[in-house]
């Protein structure tokens, strides 16, 4: 069965050199069901340093402790070349001090413009630990998409560990 699809062909638009050809904008739904397995992009390397710009799989990790009173702290860890990705997220983090709800640790998406979108949060709450596991899909449209590493401020007497890992898969 043919099922007219238009995001087949907006996709097919952001990754470079691509032609969009006749039959690329519909779906085949076959009347038989398979079973999928995913197998996901063979990774090109592990990057030693944070900050970079990359077009090709990769994984990252960071750490970022605090102790007494320190300023929160902004890392960026990737930048993404516009493409199909598949994200796979691992943050782990504990907070012990004074407790106060304005104040979060957060692995956050963010924009080529500078708009935020939080992945993974922890409220700063005495004796607040997390631990996340996430994957995710993305179609950047565009070169600049950056994942930050955000720590809150702390005061005398707080305790912060945040640590972050991230396997990043170009997938097209």
């Amino acid at each position: 069965m043919r099922i007219p699809n238009p995001r087949l062909i907006r996709l097919g638009g952001v990754v470079g050199g691509s032609i969009v050809e006749r039959g690329d904008g519909e779906q085949i739904i076959s009347p038989l069901i398979y079973r999928n397995v995913e197998i996901p992009s063979p990774l090109n390397k592990n990057v030693p340093s944070l900050g970079g710009t990359f077009d090709d799989t990769f994984s990252v990790s960071s750490r970022l402790a605090q102790a007494g009173a320190v300023a929160g702290q902004a890392l960026t860890i990737c930048t993404f070349k516009k493409g199909l990705w598949k994200l796979y997220f691992v943050m782990q983090a504990q907070f012990t001090g004074t407790s106060d709800v304005t104040k979060f640790d957060t692995l956050q998406l963010n924009d080529p413009d500078g708009q935020q979108t939080a992945i993974i949060t922890m409220t700063h709450l005495n004796g607040q630990s997390v631990f996340e596991n996430i994957e995710l899909p993305f179609v950047f449209q565009r070169d600049g998409f950056n994942v930050t590493q955000v720590t809150g401020t702390t005061i005398v007497g707080d305790n912060l560990a945040n640590n972050i890992a991230l396997v990043a898969c170009r997938e097209l």
